[in-house]
């Protein structure tokens, strides 16, 4: 009994120890086993070269994979295959021992690839989500700056709001005297019509007027040139007869008789000196 609860609680013991491995360990370990047996993988390695090109695109394509999931901070998972074959490892009393928990191991690392097969396209997306986020961020910035600019035309616009309403009550002040000024206009309707018909008597009158004024003009005229042909041509008639008729002139006025002999000798002499230059 002694040596079943000694064993026992050695076997405990080792369990605890083995669950106490670290994942980097457990990499470690898994590692070591096919350093061992480098004839096996590469045996291995030549059966699955010859299989085409079909395993080798899979085979890229897991390694496409393993270099996306690595990339995620936190996650190191073992895309490989399990190593086939038997090694020396497995004499190993303690390996039967911990099989099952090995065998658990070995389940969790199955569902972790499957969910690293599950986590690729997810994974996939990182890099481009995170231009995304950079592009998010950008047009972010660009949102702010319209923003921005939008705020600055909403305050400009408040401003001429506020200037159009300083208008339209300066307007509506205005409005009020300018209705006052309606009805003096309106009622200057009637005498401005009553000016424009008396401008139009006078425009009639002043037109007989200009008829008047121009037939007395022409009279005037008519009667200055009269007068002038009178006096042009009637004075030195009029002077010839008062010269003819002087002696009886003075007669009347009570001349001398001496006198009137003497314009009378002084008559002749005038005649027969125009009448000699006459002939020569």
């Amino acid at each position: 009994m002694n040596c079943k609860s000694e064993s026992l609680k050695n076997v405990a013991i080792a369990t605890a120890m083995w669950l106490s491995i670290s994942p980097v360990a457990l990499a470690a370990d898994t590692a070591s086993a096919p350093a061992k047996s480098t004839e096996a993988s590469r045996v291995e390695k030549s059966e699955t070269h010859k299989k085409g090109q079909k395993t080798a695109q899979e085979e890229q394509l897991k390694e496409v994979k393993s270099d996306a999931v690595s990339e995620v901070d936190g996650v190191n998972l073992d895309v490989d295959e399990e190593k086939k074959g038997f090694t020396i490892g497995d004499l190993n009393p303690l390996k039967w021992i911990f099989k099952p928990v090995t065998d658990t191991q070995k389940e969790v690392r199955r569902l972790g690839k499957r969910i690293t097969h599950i986590e690729t396209p997810i994974t996939d997306l990182q890099k481009p989500m995170v231009g995304l986020r950079q592009d998010m961020v950008n047009v972010h910035g660009q949102m702010g700056e319209i923003h921005q600019d939008i705020s600055g035309v909403q305050q400009q616009t408040s401003n001429v709001d506020k200037t159009l309403g300083k208008v339209e009550h300066n307007l509506n002040r205005i409005y009020e005297p300018v209705v006052k000024l309606k009805e003096p206009v309106e009622a200057m309707a009637g005498p401005v019509n009553n000016v424009r018909g008396n401008l139009q008597t006078l425009k009639s009158d002043m037109k007989g007027l200009k008829e008047v004024v121009g037939v007395t003009s022409t009279a005037i005229l008519v009667a200055v040139i009269g007068a002038g042909l009178l006096v042009v041509i009637g004075t030195p008639i009029a002077a010839l007869l008062v010269w003819r008729n002087r002696s009886k002139i003075l007669k009347m006025m009570g001349s001398s008789q001496g006198e009137i002999k003497a314009m009378q000798r002084d008559t002749q002499k005038v005649e027969e000196k125009a009448h000699e230059s006459s002939v020569t």
